[in-house]
């Protein structure tokens, strides 16, 4: 619709030098018409109407495809799977759904209405000018004509800076976004400087390659203005000795140049709509390749030969590891022939040195990553079998970070199990002993910050393990879920785990003592295997 308007708006545009060519004929008689003078006035009242028309429409269907690429684009970063979000920085994903979106915006939009409404224009506009003189239609071609051997030259290098410029912003989105998260690290061991000089390269990076781009965009100005300008002289002075010798009328004249004037609209924005989507090309090219991230529920879903049962039966659930192996992208191996079974309902702890895959076991528990060959059994049944969905809901799962999202404490307790009331938050903040938070001001409605900075490091990990109760697990999995709590927090924890057996299969990553005591059962991970043992007592510390 905006293009077909536009196309109108150009159409009136053209026939204006038909219309001017017959007022200066009227004028020159001796009775002068004013019809041909209000039909040009209203052809120009609607050539203007219709191109605002023809923006708005543009500038509206811009915004609705921004937001169909931003939104495909965010379901990719959010489905994407861990290994394949490993190889690229936040802060530049970040940059590709905001300002690449932005480019390829204005590419599909403006830049293709653009090329549309500027080609029919210059072929309209040329057509009138083949209809008034040839012979000065030939001039002005041939003076245009330079002007697309240098634009051949100038627009591929335009979108290889403009390229650069927005791989610059996406490393500056990525060097803030590390300097940012990491701000008390910073600030503590005094490397502001250094920090500085990094977010300098990156910025000064995208201002050289930006003035790179407005150096080839004025270019590009430059040579379209003198081809018009010097195209205009030449039929000027081939007009007028042709006038002088009567082989053209005043009227024609006055016409052709208008109709020039008129080539010269449409052909600027033929080009500005080419250098638009040749800038485009290359926002276009970085979100491509957000979209060939791994999808979690492509690379993870049910094997088509399984049953695909809809859950692992009563809680709580045994676990099983069965010769089980992992290797990361790099060709580690941390684990191989891993064998091992966590009881129902009971407490296991997996011990070992720091590196040895402890972690890793959870995440292929969760399927957070795919092992590359044995078995994992959830309640007998393979987690491969399972959907994600089916699989995590009977998992409740504590991280190392004790990660927290920017919200409200409810909103971080509430995380997958979306009809829990405040009540049963509250109750269940009590129970990892965080009373003090209920009962202070906003209570569970109070916001923890980004990454849960207004909480301590001890209460940002009760209240991950609060989300992970609160969900009803058949399986709690808990990655070093002690290292930031004091010892009353500890026994508090202790005391909590103590009520849940029977109840709920646990298995918990440890270091310290006083964790592995928890324990019913300890399996110690090192040089990539396990080692089953029956007692807390008889690790070796």
């Amino acid at each position: 619709m905006a293009l077909l308007i536009a196309l109108a708006s150009s159409a009136a545009a053209l026939v204006q030098p038909l219309v001017a060519q017959d007022v200066v004929d009227g004028l020159s008689g001796s009775i002068g018409s004013p019809g041909p003078v209000l039909l040009l006035a209203v052809l120009v009242l609607v050539s203007a109407v219709l191109s605002g028309a023809s923006t708005w429409l543009v500038d509206r269907e811009g915004e609705r495809i921004v937001e169909d690429i931003r939104r495909s684009v965010g379901r990719h970063m959010v489905g994407a799977t861990l290994s394949s979000l490993a190889r690229h920085a936040p802060g530049d994903l970040v940059a590709r759904a905001t300002v690449d979106t932005s480019l390829v915006r204005v590419a599909s939009t403006q830049g293709l209405v653009r090329v549309g409404n500027g080609a029919v224009g210059a072929v309209g506009a040329v057509a009138v000018m083949v209809y008034l003189d040839r012979t000065l239609t030939m001039v002005a071609l041939g003076v245009m004509g330079v002007l697309g051997v240098v634009l051949t030259q100038i627009l591929p290098k335009l979108g290889d800076a403009v390229t650069r410029a927005q791989a610059a912003v996406g490393g500056l989105a990525a060097a803030l976004d590390r300097t940012l998260a990491g701000a008390r690290a910073v600030k503590a061991f005094g490397t502001e400087d250094v920090e500085l000089v990094k977010l300098d390269s990156h910025i000064r990076e995208a201002r050289l390659a930006g003035e790179e781009a407005a150096r080839h965009r004025a270019a590009i100005v430059v040579t379209t203005d003198l081809a018009a300008q010097f195209a205009f002289v030449a039929v000027l002075g081939t007009g007028g000795w042709l006038a002088a010798k009567g082989s053209l009328e005043l009227g024609a004249l006055v016409g052709f140049l208008l109709a020039l004037f008129h080539f010269t609209g449409p052909l600027g924005s033929l080009i500005s709509g080419v250098s638009d989507m040749q800038e485009g090309m290359g926002a276009l090219q970085r979100l491509r390749q957000v979209r060939q991230l791994d999808q979690e529920h492509l690379m993870t879903a049910p094997r088509p030969d399984s049953a695909s049962p809809a859950g692992v039966g009563d809680m709580p659930a045994e676990v099983q590891f069965e010769d089980v192996a992992f290797r990361y992208d790099d060709a580690s191996a941390p684990l191989h022939d891993v064998s091992f079974t966590v009881p129902a309902g009971e407490i296991t702890a997996l011990a070992g040195p720091s590196g040895g895959g402890k972690s890793t076991l959870m995440d292929l528990t969760m399927r957070l990553r795919e092992l590359d060959s044995g078995a994992i059994r959830l309640g007998g049944v393979d987690v491969r079998d399972l959907s994600l969905a089916a699989l995590r809901r009977q998992i409740g799962w504590v991280d190392q970070d004790a990660t927290l999202l920017d919200g409200t404490i409810a909103d971080n307790v509430r995380m997958g199990a979306h009809n829990v009331s405040d009540v049963e938050i509250e109750s269940c903040l009590r129970q990892v002993k965080l009373s003090h938070l209920v009962d202070r001001g906003l209570g569970v409605n109070a916001l923890v910050g980004h990454r849960g900075a207004s909480l301590s490091g001890g209460e940002r990990q009760r209240v991950a393990v609060a989300r992970a109760l609160v969900r009803r697990p058949a399986v709690l999995l808990l990655d070093e879920v002690t290292s930031q709590l004091d010892s009353d927090s500890e026994a508090a924890l202790r005391d909590i785990l103590d009520s849940l057996r029977g109840t709920i299969t646990v298995l918990l990553v440890a270091h310290r003592p006083a964790t592995i005591a928890m324990a019913d059962h300890v399996v110690v991970i090192s040089d990539g295997t396990s080692h089953s043992l029956r007692s807390p007592e008889a690790v070796d510390l």
